[in-house]
């Protein structure tokens, strides 16, 4: 069943709609001076507006977001499981150093993309290109107009990792219109502890679990091999070459439909999102991920 959406947004974010469209044409002179400052890689500043070189695989394909190279690196073995489901990720994040370390660290098929500004506009650019199945936002890297499209096309949204610092809630608690309306675009919302779950309830979040660390299920990096770099810990071990670009290698299909859920897996503890079979004919529409129940902990 589609998620109900409330009618009308607060104040508070028709005018940051309405900013965010009213900059787009300085964008320019914001990238070339975030360029100047090496801020901006500038093979792949179009990102920034939502343009990309890359191709959108056939099937479904799993957005997740985090903000830079510490939630990257916590999504990891999230990544690692959802590969082993046969199912496409794209990794978006903000920051040079943290797509360093997606080209060094992750498998050449996890695609990364650099997270569009938030202006409407180029958050449809992106939207339309990739057309995510399912999107995952890692703590509380919460931009509006990328929260707000995707639920308005309906994507089944997922909070995962999240937190909510004592400094943050009091903030958010004098602006409640406001962060619930974005909160409660989220079908779950999985909280690293029993305070924050608490904190993203009294803000209007639904379907709150907490769920744990996932920095805290980073794997150990292995011993390096004589002559081999040392890895810092909760660093990935190198990927492989990459193949030539839009040339992704091979996942096998599955027939059967494909379930996350909190038994036995420690990547998205209390939410239960069935998805269509895999195989999908080249060219035809990706199919489509309903949100089921969330399972309790008990």
């Amino acid at each position: 069943m589609p998620k109900s959406l409330p009618i009308a947004l607060p104040i508070t974010l028709r005018m940051y709609r309405r900013l965010a469209s009213g900059l787009v044409p300085i964008a320019p002179a914001l990238i070339k001076r975030r360029l100047k400052q090496g801020k901006e890689d500038p093979a792949r500043v179009g990102e920034r507006r939502g343009l990309s070189r890359d191709v959108r695989p056939h099937g479904p394909l799993v957005w997740i977001h985090g903000a830079s190279v510490g939630e990257v690196l916590a999504a990891a073995a999230l990544i690692e499981r959802l590969r082993d489901l046969n199912l496409r990720i794209l990794l978006t994040s903000g920051t040079v150093t943290s797509a360093a370390v997606v080209a060094k660290r992750f498998p050449p098929d996890v695609i990364h993309q650099y997270v569009p500004y938030d202006s409407p506009r180029y958050v449809a650019r992106f939207l339309d290109h990739w057309k995510p199945s399912l999107a995952l936002f890692i703590e509380s890297d919460l931009w509006p107009n990328l929260i707000l499209a995707g639920a308005a096309r309906r994507v089944p949204m997922v909070l995962i990792n999240g937190r909510m610092s004592p400094r943050s809630f009091p903030r958010w608690q004098r602006m409640h219109g406001t962060i619930s309306a974005l909160l409660s675009r989220f079908d779950i919302c999985l909280a690293q502890s029993k305070t924050d779950a608490e904190r993203f309830s009294a803000l209007g979040g639904r379907d709150v679990v907490t769920t744990g660390n996932l920095k805290l299920d980073v794997p150990a990096p292995p011993p390096p091999e004589p002559g081999a770099d040392a890895l810092v810990p909760g660093e990935l071990p190198p990927a492989q070459p990459a193949p030539p670009k839009g040339e992704l290698p091979p996942l096998p299909p599955t027939t059967e439909p494909v379930v996350i859920t909190k038994a036995g897996s420690p990547l998205l503890p209390a939410a239960l999102i069935r998805l269509p079979p895999v195989a999908v004919a080249p060219g035809s529409a990706p199919p489509t991920i309903t949100p089921g129940t969330v399972a309790k902990p008990t």
